[in-house]
């Protein structure tokens, strides 16, 4: 999913890069950094500096070292570890970017944003991006809504979850963790017929990943209908349509640190 989920973030996060206006000799911690692509996206904004890409899954830093960073790009240094337990020196890097990771926990957010702020070099800047919302298969506003208010759905918030722990709820976490001149941006992907296959195997993937579980929380009817219309083999499959149009956004919170 990693991978194929390229095509679908790539142009938001260029622009989220772009609106950071980094300085060239800027040192970014990537954290969560994933298979490397937003990795690659921070060094190219960044020409005179570099990016430590940090993520606890050993497989996708050596899968990035691998076939994602060019192999000329030097800048770009990988290390495994955990965003709860950052073995880092104090006032490291001047920016800490996240993209679908830092805010994602049931752990708190404001004691993971204090411990970010020990690592930021003074004026440092925090940018975190998160998934918020999709209209992804028009014309069936009730059976998406009903997937939405699945476990997957509201992923990976939990029912559990303190309201405070939404992301949508950053600013204040940020504010309590000492961060200032907090910022919101908001970002729209449009997906539009007809499709390339990459696009195609993107959205496939995406239905899966977004609703892929939710069979037991309903209907059997409801069910059926999400697998007849997201189903590469199935001949309705809403990707099919010829005038097919869908979105999701993204928001971004920034901040910085004195």
């Amino acid at each position: 999913m990693l991978e194929t989920s390229v095509p679908l973030k790539k142009d938001i996060t260029h622009k989220a890069i772009t609106d950071l206006h980094l300085e060239s000799d800027s040192h970014i911690l990537d954290a969560g950094c994933g298979i490397g692509h937003q990795a690659v996206a921070l060094a190219n904004a960044i020409p005179d500096g570099k990016v430590t890409a940090m993520d606890i899954n050993d497989v996708f830093l050596q899968y990035a070292q691998q076939h994602v960073v060019p192999k000329d790009m030097d800048r770009i240094t990988f290390q495994q570890g955990d965003i709860y337990n950052l073995q880092f020196s104090e006032h490291s890097f001047d920016c800490i970017f996240s993209m679908d990771c830092l805010g994602y926990s049931e752990k708190d957010p404001v004691a993971l944003y204090k411990n970010i702020a020990r690592i930021c070099k003074p004026h440092a800047q925090i940018a975190l991006l998160f998934w918020a919302s999709q209209t992804l298969l028009p014309g069936y506003p009730q059976l998406e809504a009903q997937l939405n208010a699945t476990p997957d759905g509201i992923a990976p918030f939990t029912d559990n979850m303190p309201p405070e722990s939404h992301f949508m709820n950053t600013q204040a976490s940020l504010k309590k963790a000492g961060f200032t001149s907090i910022q919101m941006y908001t970002y729209t992907q449009q997906i539009t017929a007809p499709l390339s296959p990459e696009m195609r195997t993107a959205m496939l993937d995406l239905f899966d990943m977004r609703w892929g579980n939710s069979q037991k929380h309903i209907s059997r009817d409801a069910w059926n209908t999400f697998i007849k219309l997201t189903r590469d083999q199935s001949p309705d499959c809403i990707l099919n349509k010829p005038d097919y149009n869908a979105f999701f956004t993204y928001v971004m919170f920034t901040g910085n640190i004195n």
